[in-house]
Order: structure tokens, then sequence, then C-alpha cells
């Protein structure tokens, strides 16, 4: 009931964010069934990043709504959402905002369970989804999106490169 409660007495922008989010949750777990070749095209210019420049407060203040929709979505969700749908989830919301990002991909050993992998979402120096635990793991691919328009400036990753520490976790406040 308390789920229920709180999401009644949301702003009505939290509310149809958070809506967005619960439907894209099931929409890229059902992208997800189809081979990783051809979800991969879907994630943005691959081997690319965006600019690590800060988005304007207005912007900054929209990642961190589409932060916090996407996150209550997947606490909410019957299903497990795991990092890789949140961050398809939120690739999607900030695109259609016209935010420019980055979503990346990243393993790390683990002893207990061997190989693990998580993926994350970087919009300027902001760490959108998956952020806490990022810096643990080594990044092996990512992806540059934004709004349509092809002529952002991109920068090539590679390999081994690794994370600058200029990204900051969404909840830090701004420098």
């Amino acid at each position: 009931m308390s789920t229920l409660r709180t999401f009644v007495t949301m702003p009505w922008a939290d509310r149809t964010a958070v809506l967005e989010a619960a439907l894209l949750c099931g929409w890229a777990r059902l992208l997800l069934r189809r081979p990783f070749s051809q979800v991969a095209p879907k994630l943005g210019a691959h081997g690319h990043e965006s600019t690590r420049d800060e988005v304007v407060a207005e912007q900054r203040h929209t990642a961190r709504r589409v932060k916090q929709a996407v996150s209550r979505a997947a606490r909410w969700m019957p299903w497990d959402c795991t990092c890789l749908v949140q961050a398809i989830v939120a690739r999607t919301m900030l695109s259609r905002r016209g935010i420019d990002g980055t979503l990346y991909l990243g393993v790390r050993q683990d002893r207990a369970e061997g190989l693990e992998a998580h993926a994350w979402i970087r919009a300027g120096s902001l760490l959108v989804t998956g952020g806490n635990a990022a810096g643990s793991y080594a990044v092996v691919s990512v992806f540059a999106f934004g709004a349509e328009d092809d002529d952002r400036p991109r920068r090539r990753w590679s390999p081994g490169r690794p994370i600058p520490n200029d990204v900051v976790s969404p909840d830090a406040s701004p420098a």
C-alpha cells in the first residue's frame, strides 16, 4: 500500500515519468530476448562516447528525474529489472528529452561468481543509472546516444581507458 500511496502523492511530472519508465522496463526486457547483435544498434553509436561537458541545469534536473523514475519503476516491477534493462530505459528516456549520454558495458572478476557484467549510463558528468558500482568494472564497450542529430561532438573510445574521476554520482551536489 505504501508504494501506491507514494505514487499517488508524487507530483504529476514524476508520476508520468515513472509510468513511462515502467512501460519501457517491459519493452526493454522483451528487446533483450533478441540476440545482442540485433539490440546493439538500438543502443547508440558503438565505440563512441558523448561529451563529458557539464549539462545545463535544466537537463541535469531532467536527468535526475529520469534516474529517480527508472529507479522507482525498477523497484516496483513484479520482475527483475537488471542494470542493462535500467540502462536501456534511461537511455531511451534521456534521448527522448534531447539529452546526450553514453551507455557503458563493463565486466569485473568476482571471486564467488566468476565474471560479472554491469551496465550504466552517463549524461555529461552525471551518472544516471548503475553509478554506485561503475568504478569497479572494466569498460568493454560504449554506445553514445542523444537526440537524432548525428553532428553532435563525440569522442572515439578506446578499450582500457579508465573512467575519469570527474564523473560524479547523480546524488552529489553540482560543483
